[in-house]
């Protein structure tokens, strides 16, 4: 009976709020997020609020975002688009014997003629616990495709399938997983890349392969820095605090969803050993005592045995106050984050970035009137094809300035040169 109530709540709720705060409310007096989307967008943002509010894996909403009906969706799309704009590509599904799982984007045409180039090695969001590579592949075809367009003369993606539901397994398959694309590709540039949950794992990673995670064993071949880091709304850490974090309307993200979704996934002790490290920590900073708050936390890169009385930073990134550590994992050629400025982890992101920046060359940048997983979301809800494809087109720019003049490939004869986006 409860399952079915908090389904008849969603089906009341998302209906009565377009009705309240669009389709009757002057549009001066909305939202600026509500302004700029379009009625089916807005309507799918809304859905998404109320689903996750109410979320629970064994009713409709755990169905939604399941692998299987992930699948499906990409086919129906494909199919209904007559395979438009896919040009030559394929994805494969591959499972290897060490257990690394993913979905490969390549060029059939390119790879038979080139070496791959660009590898855009993607950690997927969910919230640690649902979602599927398989809803991603149809948008990062498109940004394979607008790659090839920048310059990269044969660019792939490989969308890892990890999801263990253990932070310690999650890296350990991650660690495996970076190692078999490298072998994969290895004469070319390897990003780093997720959005959401999937960006604080891609940020997880960038700190193991500088200093290994004590809790799991190292690998025989060590692992490479990344040539660049790209990150789509990133957590930054799992345990947000209502007083520091103002909610925004429109976003689908808040509080309550962000801790829901981290003590599920790092377990309800854990994190509320964590809850209470934040806690105090903000006590400490509120009593303007900053030399206070640094001595409760300690970012060194030994990890000791009393690790549950400090703050993990491979799990809360942003916390990390270890310069040499972040100076020794930055990317080698930069980093480009971008979110939205109407997000709930907004400041968050920011803070990141301004912290990112003091090692090396980054571009960040709150995108006007948009929301958690901004190109993402507008890809998959706008209806004409030059404002859905507009956020890659934007991104891919971005990511071919940054490192085509160091791709051997960019010299060749006919290699094509970076665009501006047209559509903006």
């Amino acid at each position: 009976m409860e399952t079915l109530a908090t389904n008849n709540w969603t089906a009341i709720l998302v209906p009565r709020d377009v009705l309240v705060h669009r389709l009757f409310t002057n549009y001066y007096n909305q939202s600026t997020f509500s302004q700029r989307a379009t009625l089916y967008e807005y309507c799918t943002v809304r859905y998404l609020h109320y689903n996750f509010q109410y979320f629970d894996l064994k009713t409709l909403a755990g169905a939604f975002c399941s692998e299987e009906l992930s699948r499906w969706f990409l086919y129906f799309r494909t199919y209904r688009q007559s395979f438009a704009k896919l040009n030559d590509s394929k994805w494969e599904y591959v499972e290897e014997d060490n257990g690394v799982k993913g979905i490969w984007l390549t060029s059939v045409g390119r790879c038979a003629t080139s070496d791959i180039d660009f590898v855009m090695f993607y950690v997927h969001g969910g919230g640690f616990i649902h979602s599927s590579p398989w809803f991603y592949v149809e948008y990062l075809n498109v940004f394979m495709i607008v790659l090839q367009e920048q310059g990269f003369k044969n660019p792939a993606i490989f969308i890892v399938d990890y999801q263990l539901k253990n932070f310690s397994n999650d890296l350990i398959a991650l660690s495996k997983a970076w190692v078999y694309t490298r072998q994969k590709a290895p004469k070319a540039h390897l990003t780093l890349s997720g959005d959401g949950s999937g960006g604080l794992l891609a940020m997880s990673l960038l700190f193991h392969i500088a200093s290994p995670y004590e809790f799991i064993p190292s690998g025989e071949i060590p692992l490479e820095k990344p040539s660049a880091l790209f990150l789509t709304s990133p957590w930054t850490k799992l345990y947000y605090s209502d007083k520091t974090y103002p909610c925004t309307s429109d976003d689908f993200m808040n509080r309550n969803l962000l801790n829901q979704y981290s003590s599920s996934y790092i377990g309800e002790t854990e994190f509320n050993v964590l809850k209470e490290q934040l806690e105090t920590l903000e006590e400490a900073n509120s009593s303007s005592s900053s030399s206070a708050s640094l001595s409760l936390i300690s970012h060194t890169v030994d990890q000791r045995s009393d690790h549950n009385h400090k703050i993990n930073h491979y799990q809360n990134p942003i916390l990390c106050d270890s310069m040499s550590l972040w100076k020794k994992s930055f990317p080698k050629y930069g980093a480009l984050i971008t979110y939205g400025d109407e997000e709930y982890l907004r400041e968050e992101i920011t803070m990141l970035s301004k912290k990112l920046s003091m090692c090396g060359k980054v571009k960040y940048e709150a995108q006007l009137n948009q929301i958690h997983d901004w190109p993402i979301l507008t890809y998959y809800t706008e209806r004409i094809e030059e404002l859905r494809e507009d956020g890659i087109h934007i991104l891919a720019g971005i990511i071919s300035r940054m490192l085509l003049w160091n791709t051997d490939s960019f010299f060749e004869d006919g290699a094509l040169v970076p665009v501006d986006n047209e559509f903006t």
